[in-house]
């Protein structure tokens, strides 16, 4: 039996669900990719002496730290009550073990 879902809920397992088939490596390759072109914002203004460099490269950095941090107080409340609807379902179906 499958509980009900509100469409917040229902939005965030499609996108784990389409996330599983796609692969781990999308989600990592970006944030690689975002930690070097940061990095290398960064060290260009450490070399070069230009604080604007820097600046940027920090920026890059902080815009996702505060992204990550916006979604998960955003989306983890919502995970907490689809996770808690599926334990309640779960606890509701008979077992299958018994004849």
């Amino acid at each position: 039996m499958r509980p009900k879902f509100d469409n917040k809920e229902e939005y965030l397992i499609a996108y784990y669900r389409q996330y599983r088939e796609s692969g781990d490596v999308s989600g990592v390759l970006q944030d690689v990719v975002l930690a070097l072109v940061a990095g290398g914002l960064f060290g260009l203004g450490l070399f070069r002496d230009d604080a604007l460099w820097t600046a940027i490269g920090f920026g890059i950095v902080a815009y996702r730290m505060l992204r990550g941090m916006i979604s998960g107080i955003r989306y983890n409340r919502t995970l907490a009550r689809i996770i808690e609807k599926y334990e309640a379902a779960l606890a509701d179906a008979p077992d299958r073990d018994e004849p």
